[in-house]
């Protein structure tokens, strides 16, 4: 499996996600005001990620304010978006230097393949944050674990034995590469709280 092909899978996993916690805002009725807050900052980060790596101008800004049916029609724009961003990705482009500034004005050079991990950490990060909130609202939050989603992915398919360990798509060295994925997330994670702590939203 290439780290293009492990990129695709999570990003099909990103979009399952995002629809999972908007549906879960939805059935909420009267969600914390934080929640929508969060899950439109999701896709307005990636907007402007996606917009770094185009040299583009981004439709949102990094903390839009969005109703929640807005948040489902920009989920389904990046979802159109990032997958033929990636479908139509060769595996050098991953290695190409994108050169932007932050949100503090700061001047910064990240490789496709960082941004695009980075991408998807982010907005795990703030989909934990979204499920603690509306489990401490008295709601049920969204489960959007990795795991999670392989299995209702393949029980919805009726996808059984080797088949069923990649229902987005990928090989089975896709385990191996999970573990390493699973360490980042801690680190991004405690990185993502600093960020949020310093008012530094679109680092």
């Amino acid at each position: 499996m290439t780290m293009l092909d492990h990129l695709r899978r999570l990003f099909r996993y990103d979009e399952w996600a995002n629809r999972e916690v908007i549906a879960s805002l939805k059935a909420a009725g009267r969600p914390p005001a934080r929640s929508p807050q969060l899950i439109a900052h999701v896709l307005g980060t990636e907007y402007e990620w996606f917009s770094r790596i185009e040299g583009s101008r981004s439709p949102l800004v990094v903390w839009p304010d969005l109703e929640v049916a807005e948040c489902d029609e920009h989920a389904g724009h990046l979802h159109t978006m990032w997958s033929n961003y990636l479908d139509n990705s060769m595996g050098e482009h991953l290695s190409r230097p994108v050169s932007y500034k932050n949100s503090k004005g700061e001047s910064w050079t990240n490789s496709v393949e960082d941004i695009l991990t980075h991408t998807v950490m982010h907005s795990v990060y703030h989909r934990g944050q979204i499920a603690s909130e509306l489990r401490m609202s008295g709601h049920t939050p969204a489960y959007t674990d990795f795991v999670h989603a392989v299995r209702q992915i393949r029980a919805e398919a009726g996808h059984t034995g080797a088949e069923a360990l990649h229902p987005f798509g990928a090989h089975l060295g896709v385990l191996a590469l999970l573990r390493n994925v699973g360490d980042l997330v801690v680190v991004l994670a405690g990185q993502a709280e600093e960020h949020l702590r310093a008012g530094d939203y679109a680092k």
